[in-house]
C-alpha cells in the first residue's frame, strides 16, 4: 500500500507541475501583448480549459483524499490514475490547439474538437470517480 501512495504523490506532483507549466505557456502565448483578447472563440476556449482544470482539481483532490483515508482501494486508484492521464493528455492537446489557434495555425473546428475531447475525458473520469466513491467525492 505504501508503494502505491508514493506513486500517487509522484503522479500528483507531476500532473500539477505540468498543468501549471501549460497554463503559464498559454498565458504568455495568448495574452503576452498586454492587449485584451478580442476573439470570442479564443476567450471561450481559454475559459473552458480553465473550468475543466478547476473541475478536475476538485474531483481528483477529493478522490485522492478518500484514497489516503483508506476509503478507496489500490486497484480502484490505479484505474482512476489511468483515466486521469487520459484526461490530462486530452487537456494538454486542447491547450496546444488553443495556442495554435491563437497563432493562426489551427481552425475553430480543430479547437472545438480538442475541447470536446478534453471535456469527454473529464466527464468519463468524473463518472468513474462518482461510481467508485459515491457522494464522498466532490464533483463540479
Amino acid at each position: 500500500m505504501k508503494k502505491n501512495t508514493g506513486a500517487l504523490y509522484v503522479f500528483g506532483f507531476f500532473a500539477l507541475l505540468a498543468l501549471g507549466c501549460i497554463g503559464v505557456l498559454m498565458l504568455q502565448g495568448c495574452a503576452g501583448t498586454g492587449e485584451p483578447i478580442k476573439d470570442p472563440i479564443l476567450t471561450n476556449a481559454y475559459r473552458t480549459l480553465n473550468g475543466l482544470d478547476t473541475a478536475y482539481d476538485i474531483a481528483w483532490g477529493s478522490f485522492v483524499q478518500l484514497y489516503k483515508d483508506g476509503l478507496v482501494k489500490g486497484e480502484t486508484m490505479t484505474s482512476a490514475q489511468a483515466m486521469a492521464w487520459k484526461y490530462y493528455n486530452a487537456w494538454s492537446k486542447a491547450a496546444k490547439t488553443l495556442k495554435a489557434y491563437a497563432a493562426g495555425t489551427a481552425s475553430p473546428d480543430q479547437l472545438q474538437a480538442a475541447l470536446d475531447l478534453a471535456r469527454a475525458g473529464l466527464d468519463e473520469l468524473k463518472a468513474y470517480l462518482k461510481e467508485q466513491a459515491g457522494d464522498n467525492v466532490k464533483i463540479l
